[in-house]
């Protein structure tokens, strides 16, 4: 149980708890509330902190969270879906690394950007539909996801970033736009 007395809480520091099932704050924290899932966001419900390292299967995104963290999603290897609702506007830098058996996700077009290595090492990941009105990607986004076959780039996204595909052995297409002007 996070005390009360705690007002700042990073999902970070919960990177690699394999066996994470639950983090609890008191139903009179002021700043965060837990999920009945175990999930942690933020007092008002619109921001999702954490997710327990051992959730399992499909997840799916509550509707009404507009930002998911950065390393919310980290390291929880036994997701292999996430469901993410049109409310959601911001993706934190790296909040699905290292998902490793994450198969598919859609990333709806609510999302302008997505940071540095938000799907770095998703060994699994196989299906990624971008947002149509996608307007920057990050370094090492998709670094490591060894089973991605295929990546459609939608039309104004300008820079394909250092190390965008760096580790994706599979890769046989990807459909560049004529926006596209600068590849790092």
């Amino acid at each position: 149980m996070v005390p009360d007395s705690v007002g700042y809480l990073n999902a970070d520091m919960f990177d690699y708890c394999g066996n994470l099932v639950c983090v609890t704050v008191s139903s009179t924290h002021q700043n965060y509330q837990t999920a009945a899932d175990g999930s942690l966001y933020s007092k008002d419900g619109k921001e999702l902190i954490c997710v327990p390292k051992s959730m399992c299967g499909s997840f799916s995104v509550p509707n009404g969270v507009t930002c998911i963290s950065a390393s919310a999603f980290s390291n929880c290897r036994y997701i292999t879906e996430i469901g993410i609702p049109d409310s959601v506007q911001i993706i934190g830098k790296h909040a699905f690394v290292d998902c490793t058996n994450l198969e598919n996700v859609c990333i709806p077009d609510s999302v302008a950007t997505l940071p540095e290595g938000v799907f770095e090492n998703c060994e699994n990941l196989t299906t990624v539909s971008l947002p149509v009105n996608i307007q920057e990607i990050g370094e090492s986004i998709f670094f490591g996801c060894h089973k991605l076959t295929a990546i459609n780039i939608p039309e104004g996204l300008k820079r394909i970033p250092n190390h965008a595909f760096q580790g994706c052995w599979r890769l046989e297409s990807i459909i560049l736009p004529d926006s596209v002007n600068a590849i790092d």
